[in-house]
Formats: structure tokens, C-alpha cells, sequence
């Protein structure tokens, strides 16, 4: 097996998205909590429904919803990789996830997007693997990244020896471009 790591800045990522995660789960409790008492407020007392809305039910659910999806997509913007005869890997927090070769649905230079805003020197490219292989993190990436349909995540020169793991990836993979069509019966 051939390891890939992600280079050491990129663990700031995974640390600053941990800490938004566990932000986000702790304002998620405090928002389910305060809405069940406004639930409960409206119902049992004379409290209107504005005078509950203003409490700030809505404010705690934006920021929810912003620190647990941005505490998702930032560790996995930057993963680390390996690679076998089997397929490539991917680290997702602290377990390995196998994607095998036959199901990366495809594999594209990436667009620059909300998740990859700069062009660089080296391409970065773009893993589409078949539902079922990943997360629903690696959704989200995927669909801030314009990927397609199915997770997903960005190959890039966060990762040391970016050239060799985009030659490896190359050789397991058909380009679709350069596929036959198949025999038969074409009328």
C-alpha cells in the first residue's frame, strides 16, 4: 500500500472543522431545547407566536446549520490518500475508506469553486466515487464542488507526492474519452 499524507497545514483544517462540529452538535442541543420551550410556552401560556419567534430560535438555527456543515466539509477538504490494487483510500477522520478502482465514477481536473477558489501551478482534480463508498460529508463536498452526483473529494497539492498519486489514479482508471464503444448491434 502506498500512502499519500496531506501536507501539515492542512491538519489546521481538521482541527478548526473539528471544533466548528462539536460547536455546531452543542448549539444544535441548545436550539432543539429552546424550541421545545417555546412549544411548550405557546402552548400552555398567553405568549404569542411573534414574541416566541423573537426570542432568537431562528438566530441559533442559522448559526446550527453553519457550524455543522462547515465542521463537515472542512476535514475532508483536505484528506489523506493510499493506494492499492484494490483501490484508493481515503481518511476520513481516523478510519480508511476503500473505494475500490471499478466504482470512482469519474476522475476530472477540478473546477474552481467555493472549496478550490484559486488556480494554482498544479491542477487539482476532482474523485467522484459511487454512492455507497463514502460519507454524506463527501456529498457535500461534491456538491459545493460541482462534482456530480455521488461523494466526493478534491485531489490536489494539498497531498505529497500530488504527481505520483495522479499517475497511479490515471493508470487504474479509463478515460472515458478513449473507450471503444461497444459491439453490436448499432441501427
Amino acid at each position: 500500500m502506498k500512502y499519500y499524507p496531506a501536507h501539515w497545514w492542512t491538519y489546521i483544517l481538521k482541527i478548526v472543522g473539528s471544533i466548528m462540529l462539536l460547536f455546531g452538535f452543542v448549539l444544535l442541543l441548545l436550539t432543539i431545547w429552546g424550541s421545545l420551550r417555546c412549544l411548550y410556552l405557546f402552548i400552555v401560556s398567553d405568549y404569542d407566536l411573534q414574541f416566541l419567534l423573537s426570542q432568537g430560535g431562528l438566530f441559533f438555527g442559522f448559526f446550527t446549520v453553519f457550524f455543522v456543515l462547515g465542521g463537515a466539509i472542512l476535514p475532508n477538504l483536505a484528506p489523506d490518500f493510499a493506494t492499492d490494487e484494490q483501490g484508493i483510500y481515503v481518511k476520513f477522520y481516523w478510519q480508511w475508506l476503500l473505494v475500490p478502482w471499478k466504482d470512482v465514477a469519474s476522475f476530472n481536473e477540478a473546477w474552481n469553486s467555493i472549496l478550490n477558489p484559486l488556480p494554482s501551478k498544479k491542477k487539482t482534480y476532482f474523485l467522484l466515487a459511487k454512492p455507497g463508498y463514502l460519507t454524506p460529508f463527501h456529498w457535500l463536498v461534491s456538491f459545493n464542488q460541482f462534482g456530480g452526483w455521488g461523494p466526493g473529494c478534491l485531489v490536489g497539492d494539498f497531498v505529497e507526492n500530488h504527481e505520483e498519486l495522479i499517475r497511479t489514479i490515471r493508470a487504474h482508471i479509463p478515460d472515458p474519452r478513449h473507450s471503444k464503444p461497444q459491439e453490436g448491434n448499432n441501427k
